[in-house]
């Protein structure tokens, strides 16, 4: 009877490792993307492969696409018979601090709920004015300078006309890659 109980012991404690293992696997793997999503941003390429993981020998790859103004960004951490995918959407940052520009050409922007503006505001009138549309209270937060706008709305930034040039290439999320593995 000694026997049986220990041999069952043994037998959770050799199972519990290796569930352990397969945690702490996993874990590097996620970790790895992160690293290989980091290594993207700061190469700014369109499709590398990371070195290897010498330790785990878990491979990452990683490639860019268009997606109408942003970019998509695909990583994948691989290791044989698992694979950790993601994709994020990848913009540039702009130097400017407007946040909302309405021209003097409109009527006064109203707003129902809650509003959050970070950056700078410039409007037709000195304050966007609540409506009550769904009887609640309005709150609005506003970080950031406030002033007023032109008859003119200002230019578009140059690198808009990348994304709207008919010679570019169109990726649809649907063609992004699914695997059956990928989380």
């Amino acid at each position: 009877m000694v026997s049986v109980i220990c041999s069952a012991l043994l037998y959770i404690a050799t199972l519990s490792g290796q569930l352990n293992l397969n945690y702490n696997r996993h874990e590097a793997m996620y970790i790895h993307n992160q690293s290989l999503v980091n290594f993207a941003l700061a190469n700014q390429e369109t499709h590398e492969e990371m070195p290897d993981d010498e330790d785990l020998g878990i491979k990452g790859t990683y490639e860019s696409r268009p997606y109408g103004l942003l970019t998509v960004l695909l990583a994948r951490s691989v290791i044989p018979g698992d694979t950790v995918a993601s994709a994020h959407f990848i913009g540039a940052s702009t130097a400017g601090k407007t946040a909302l520009y309405v021209s003097n050409f409109t009527k006064p922007l109203s707003y129902s709920g809650t509003l959050k503006v970070h950056g700078g505001c410039l409007l037709p009138f000195p304050q966007i004015f609540p409506a009550y549309i769904a009887n609640q209270p309005n709150k609005i937060i506003m970080s950031g300078t406030t002033g007023i706008s032109g008859r003119v709305l200002p230019g578009i930034n140059p690198l808009f006309e990348l994304a709207f040039r008919a010679s570019g290439q169109k990726t649809l999320l649907q063609d992004i890659g699914k695997y059956k593995d990928s989380i």
